[in-house]
């Protein structure tokens, strides 16, 4: 759905540089963005020119990693903008990491903690003020294996800002929303979300966040956060006769921003 991308791009965009906005222009003149679960997702390049003082990791599974950095070694605007030296590997079959001076892309299984930590000490900085992003990630994870990523995310990092963006089942007694998406990832995609129906609500969501959490869902955030003159702009992007369909949707997904900081008191 026209609507759903714009407002899960736009929303996660706009809490990104607000943060940044506020962090460099305070007490920081650094901070690192790590996007857990990167994908295709090529935000960083726009991050990248417009903050100077900023580094971004990409995380991902190996096939994942592999493909996006044949795509970004491949294109001579990707290598420019991301400032990669070296061979373009068209003609060869063997990944490559794409590692720059403020630019990391790197294949990892992000809830293997024996690969996650490692890597993360070893291309970031604790001491530096992070930004975490999971971008309908933590949704598809077991409770286990999310409670464990958060733990050792914000063990590592003790002054950070963690964007999260995901579906949420529905906790109305006549709310079918979340066992309907449920049923038909199974059987269209093999795909499962195996806490969809446990952080169903808005309350339960943020709440699995230590420090201050902030949380909306993107009909509150279409209603609140864009003036009607943009509003008017998006209906040309798709035509929708039933605002109520659009209500049940946005509903049922939601952006949660924490931050933290568990640096000890001199």
């Amino acid at each position: 759905m026209n609507y759903g991308t714009y407002l899960r791009t736009v929303s996660i965009d706009l809490k990104l540089a607000h943060w940044l906005k506020n962090e460099l222009g305070s007490a920081h003149d650094k901070v690192q963005v790590i996007n857990l679960g990167c994908g295709s997702d090529l935000r960083m390049l726009s991050f990248l020119a417009s903050y100077s003082n900023i580094e971004w990791i990409d995380l991902d599974y190996e096939e994942v990693v592999t493909f996006k950095a044949t795509i970004l070694q491949n294109n001579a605007k990707f290598r420019a903008a991301l400032r990669i030296e070296g061979k373009r590997p068209e003609d060869s079959p063997s990944f490559e990491n794409v590692i720059t001076g403020r630019y990391k892309l790197l294949p990892c299984n992000i809830i293997d903690n024996e690969q996650l930590t490692p890597i993360l000490r070893q291309y970031s900085n604790s001491d530096v003020p992070t930004v975490i992003l999971t971008e309908c990630v933590l949704c598809y994870l077991d409770e286990t294996k999310a409670s464990d990523l958060i733990t050792t995310i914000t063990n590592i990092y003790k002054d950070g800002y963690w964007i999260s963006y995901d579906p949420i089942g529905g906790s109305g007694s006549n709310d079918r929303f979340g066992s309907i998406m449920q049923d038909n990832l199974r059987e269209s995609r093999q795909l499962n979300m195996p806490t969809l129906m446990v952080f169903n609500s808005e309350d339960k969501y943020k709440d699995r966040f230590p420090g201050t959490s902030y949380i909306e869902t993107m009909w509150d955030y279409y209603q609140n956060q864009l003036d009607e003159a943009e509003r008017q702009r998006l209906k040309t992007l798709q035509f929708l006769d039933e605002i109520e369909e659009l209500q049940v949707i946005f509903s049922h997904y939601v952006i949660c921003c924490t931050s933290w900081n568990f640096k000890p008191s001199h």
